[in-house]
């Protein structure tokens, strides 16, 4: 299921960063302020050769992420640049294997903390989380995340059991692969530190081993340390949103929900929602009915592995409540981190579950959870759950209505609106027909949008639609008239969209410059939208 539909789904935003900085050219291979025609996409991310010093060099000073994916991926896709495969499915497919090996992990996990059994059904359940698949199906970090801690928490529960010295430097290299994949990967080795460290607190040479292996992987990081500690400050990390009262409650819930089961609520009719939300709520008080029942039969037969995959969990959670109320930066409102606590709570859901069945009266009818696992994973694969953010795919159908020529213009202050903006071209490309010509430009919106209508207005494309990309504009600041090269353009009240980021359609197709009364409006306008 992890590779079913790979480059059937249109990029989004952060996996064009993942091919920029895997392939070795950052942002600066974005052409800004001149247009660009579809043709030209390919070259943008195409692989060079380079180092992992380099791409790392280049995330520390363009982006806010460690290196250690981007230098694996780099590899990946120069190993597979003479193949000719589409890009989406050479960017997805690393990340696919990874979850394949996440199933492994798990099964080990589980059987390394419970029984044969259970590993099998967590493996099971690891297979058809919809959760698991949406996070195989990104080009990013996060289902090598998973693989990495699950692997991670098996040394753990057999740390707790046997002390040998490989188990030791297995975990300490494990944790430390982990910082170097992810910032809150460091959340997820503190939850570890402090659950060992209480299990450990009546055993001194295993509470010192403990504290070694942490020095160890705390001396690692320091040569990123720096770079970290910049990054953490940058206002690249401003885009998290403040929390609104109870909801990053209600999204960690929902969030926790889909590792089990996904069903079509975004952007579906109210009726369907209905019918999903019935479904889904039922679902979870049976499954939450059943894991209650189990938890409690794990804490009397095998406390010791509940303690840390549970502890663990729970700290994560705490961790995550005190970035939201405490620091006041919402991450409820991005699913994919909570690959943080995946691997245990499949873990313990699966435990739960089959000691629930193997214990009560009644079995356990574990073919509903793998069923209801199955639907969630085939509504990943086919966009209806975890839709891509901004929805390049919608965008690009409405950019595509006309078939006469369109350029669709980005306004951008920072880096993620060119990828934004690449996302949208990429997608455009793939079904807009070649005597179609389609152009794209970006222009610097750092100084105010009227610096954008003025730009615009240089751009020589003969184009008969506009379409205006204006991130952080409101939809009675687009202006009523823009100059396009010696085109007058006329805004189209019908085909306005906002998902996330707001667009307008310009009609280009009278050519006459505009005169100085709409050369005031347009600056007049320009000047009330900052």
């Amino acid at each position: 299921m992890r590779f079913a539909n790979l480059a059937g789904k249109p990029l989004w935003l952060d996996e064009i960063v993942t091919a920029l900085f895997a392939s070795g050219r950052g942002y600066g291979a974005v052409p800004v302020g001149v247009a660009i025609a579809p043709a030209q996409l390919p070259d943008f991310f195409a692989v060079q050769p380079t180092t992992c010093a380099a791409i790392a060099q280049l995330l520390a000073t363009q982006s806010t992420h460690p290196p250690l994916f981007f230098c694996l991926m780099h590899g990946w896709l120069s190993a597979l640049a003479p193949l000719n495969l589409p890009l989406a499915w050479v960017l997805r497919s690393l990340p696919a294997l990874f979850g394949v090996g996440a199933i492994a992990a798990m099964y080990w996990l589980n059987r390394t903390a419970f029984s044969p059994q259970t590993g099998l059904l967590g493996a099971a359940l690891m297979a058809v989380s919809p959760f698991g698949v949406y996070l195989s199906q990104e080009a990013r970090q996060y289902s090598l995340l998973v693989l990495v801690l699950a692997l991670a928490l098996n040394c753990a529960v057999a740390l707790a059991r046997r002390s040998r010295v490989w188990i030791w430097v297995a975990w300490g290299a494990l944790n430390a692969f982990g910082c170097y994949l992810h910032y809150f990967f460091l959340l997820v080795f503190t939850a570890q530190l402090l659950v060992l460290g209480w299990v450990f607190r009546k055993q001194p040479r295993r509470w010192w081993a403990l504290v070694g292996g942490a020095l160890g992987i705390a001396t690692s990081y320091l040569p990123w340390l720096p770079i970290a500690t910049r990054h953490f400050s940058s206002n690249k990390v401003d885009w998290l949103p403040d929390p609104a009262g109870a909801a990053p409650l209600v999204q960690l819930l929902v969030g926790s929900l889909s590792m089990a089961i996904a069903l079509p609520v975004e952007k579906q009719p109210g009726w369907l929602q209905a019918i999903a939300g019935t479904i889904l709520l039922a679902f979870a008080l049976w499954l939450g009915w059943h894991v209650g029942r189990g938890l409690r039969v794990l804490w009397q037969a095998q406390r010791q592995s509940l303690v840390i995959l549970g502890g663990t969990l729970a700290v994560v959670l705490v961790e995550f409540l005190g970035l939201i109320f405490v620091l006041q930066k919402d991450i409820s409102v991005a699913p994919r981190y909570n690959y943080a606590f995946f691997p245990m709570a499949i873990g313990l859901l699966a435990a739960s579950i089959w000691a629930a069945r193997a214990a009560g009266k009644q079995p356990v009818r574990v073919w509903i959870a793998i069923a209801a696992g199955l639907a969630g994973s085939f509504c990943v694969i086919g966009s209806l759950a975890f839709m891509k953010p901004y929805l390049p795919g919608f965008a690009a159908e409405r950019f595509n209505r006309s078939p006469q020529p369109v350029l669709i213009a980005v306004g951008y202050s920072d880096s993620l609106n060119l990828a934004l903006g690449l996302s949208y071209a990429l997608e455009l490309s793939k079904s807009r027909p070649l005597l179609e010509p389609a152009y794209f430009v970006f222009l610097d919106r750092s100084s105010g949008y009227g610096r954008v209508w003025q730009d615009l207005a240089n751009v020589a494309i003969a184009a008969d639609d506009l379409w205006m990309v204006g991130p952080g504009l409101r939809r009675r600041s687009f202006p009523d008239s823009l100059q396009l090269g010696d085109r007058a353009c006329q805004r189209d009240p019908e085909n306005y969209y906002r998902i996330g980021i707001p667009y307008q359609r310009y009609d280009c197709r009278l050519p006459r410059a505009v005169d100085g009364a709409d050369i005031g409006n347009v600056l007049k306008l320009a000047a009330s939208s900052r």
